[in-house]
């Protein structure tokens, strides 16, 4: 009956699945490390923070790591 939603509490009655959304505001986490204070929306997990990575370097793609949350800066090749 898991219907992958972390915003849905999820039963099941007598073979039937049930999928019920969560109230807006409740406390839901995506599985992103980059992202904080998550909450429940119109039955959509959404942050109130997002990582933001910058080195300030043109010559660099500046992403973060959903799965640790670090900073990644990788040289963008024949940049100089």
């Amino acid at each position: 009956c898991n219907d992958g939603n972390v915003c849905t509490t999820d039963n099941c009655k007598a073979g039937v699945c049930i999928n019920q959304t969560m109230a807006d505001g409740a406390g839901c986490n995506d599985g992103n490390a980059c992202t904080k204070g998550e909450v429940c929306k119109n039955a959509s997990c959404t942050p109130s923070k997002v990582t933001v990575c910058n080195d300030n370097n043109a010559c660099t793609a500046d992403a973060c790591v959903p799965t640790t949350g670090l900073c990644s800066f990788t040289p963008i090749p024949g940049c100089k």
